[in-house]
């Protein structure tokens, strides 16, 4: 490489980099790495090299963005590609291409407004290693993926920055239409999806894919409407592991938005030995400040959810299923299980805050699960602000086994525990203390709501009748 400006290769596949004036550019290199039958490595030197020759049709190797169909490798030695002046992505990785690119920044680039992935496509293999992008976008009104769209393709993203990139519809770094994308040590911060849809301010999953974060941090990223930090598909299978997610917004305004840092719209999500906390989903609607999670599986182990916020419902966890309950029946600040399934375990749930009821755990008709959870220092809003530790609605079923419910606040009823008639709340092993409520008399630590009819409520093999109980259990 000896000169920094964009201009095309000269006879391509003749083995020489070279343009017109025997110059080998960023550009020219990789038209000729392409035609060579084994891995081509490119060394850059530490300076900005910038794309402008806009134009070409999508596959042209002279204009417009870098098309990688050979194994290519990029070694960036800390080097900066900036598109803003090309109107395009940097590189198209094709089916059968292979990209391995490290030590790089990628900044200024924007697809074409019909196309996804801002700096980078790849339906073939990607490898970003060390690289930082940002400032990135796509700006069509389906686009997605502001930094980068992996198109069924095999993508890893490790030891990298993704921050400041946007998209329109979803995705505001990355967004994996199908395949496997796994990140590993990376940030993801600032990103910014929507508003239309929306949906995943850092990530978002389209269709049956495999995702997978690993020891990751996901922060301050915003959603138009679900998922501020993560967004999982019906199809899809995401595992978050070893990650912090915090200060993510989403700012749906339906009851069925939300989601402050992830959101699972029926796939199975798993978050492992990971802490969500300050997340928000702010709008006067918006559910599930930590996690929504849409009628799908949602399993939580090791974990620690805390300071999360929701307008509605579910300050850290909310799990819906088909019916969505509107925003005058909003409850849940830590979990809110609505017709789906869900397990906590090994985990804390703590300090969250719903503005209705259910301020640590909200289960209607659905079933959950928890084993060894802190549930401590939730609380409601007012209307109707029952449930300060967890508030169970219609026919759900929940177990709670060695556990801790303490320290919750509701402002009317149950500071601790709140059942439904139909509900059947199965508590063993675990203490309810020090629970309180606005309304001295309605239960400080457990409430049940009229009799039971076809429901069970029994805390430490105990049995509780209808109303307020002051019981403390150790």
């Amino acid at each position: 490489m000896n000169t920094t400006a964009d201009t095309s290769d000269f006879k391509a596949g003749d083995g020489l980099c070279a343009d017109a004036t025997l110059k080998c550019s960023l550009r020219a290199a990789v038209t000729e790495a392409n035609a060579q039958n084994r891995p081509t490595t490119i060394h850059l030197g530490r300076a900005t090299y910038s794309l402008n020759l806009e134009g070409g049709s999508s596959d042209s190797p002279t204009k417009g963005d870098l098309d990688v169909v050979g194994e290519v490798i990029i070694d960036g030695r800390g080097a900066t590609v900036d598109a803003s002046g090309l109107g395009d992505r940097i590189f198209d990785v094709a089916q059968e291409g292979s990209l391995d690119a490290r030590n790089l920044r990628l900044v200024g680039a924007s697809a074409v407004p019909t196309e996804s992935g801002g700096a980078v496509r790849s339906k073939g293999n990607l490898l970003l290693h060390r690289v930082t992008a940002t400032g990135n976008r796509v700006t069509g009104a389906g686009a997605s993926g502001g930094a980068l769209l992996n198109e069924g393709g095999t993508v890893m993203v490790t030891n990298s920055n993704l921050s400041n990139n946007s998209a329109v519809r979803a995705g505001g770094a990355i967004e994996a239409s199908g395949g496997r994308t796994q990140v590993d040590d990376t940030t993801m911060s600032g990103n910014v999806a929507g508003p239309m849809p929306g949906n995943g301010g850092a990530l978002h999953l389209t269709g049956v894919g495999n995702v997978t974060v690993n020891r990751s941090v996901v922060t301050d990223n915003t959603a138009g409407s679900e998922g501020g930090g993560l967004w999982n598909s019906g199809g899809g299978t995401m595992t978050v592991a070893g990650t912090t997610l915090t200060g993510n917004i989403a700012n749906g305004v339906d009851p069925d938005n939300g989601g402050g840092a992830l959101f699972n719209d029926g796939g199975s999500l798993t978050v492992n030995t990971s802490t969500v906390s300050d997340n928000s989903a702010v709008q006067g609607s918006g559910s599930g400040g930590g996690v929504f999670n849409n009628a799908g599986t949602l399993t939580v182990r090791n974990s620690t959810f805390g300071q999360n916020s929701a307008a509605r419902a579910g300050g850290a966890v909310e799990t819906a299923g088909g019916n969505v309950a509107d925003a005058g029946s909003g409850s849940g600040g830590g979990i809110l299980s609505e017709h789906g399934a869900t397990t906590v375990t090994n985990s804390t749930v703590s300090d969250n805050v719903s503005a209705r009821a259910g301020g640590g755990i909200e289960v209607a008709g659905g079933s959950a699960d928890l084993a060894d959870v802190e549930l401590n220092r939730n609380s409601t809003g007012n209307a109707p602000g029952n449930g300060g530790g967890m508030h169970l609605g219609g026919a759900s079923v929940v177990t709670v086994d060695a556990s801790q419910v303490l320290a919750n606040h509701a402002s009317n009823e149950g500071g601790g525990l709140w059942n439904s008639p139909g509900g059947t709340l199965t508590v063993s092993n675990t203490s309810v203390t020090s629970n309180t409520v606005g309304n001295a008399p309605n239960g400080p630590n457990v409430f049940q709501k009229g009799p039971l009819v076809g429901g069970v409520f029994t805390v430490n093999g105990a049995p509780i009748a209808e109303g307020p109980n002051a019981l403390a259990f150790g």
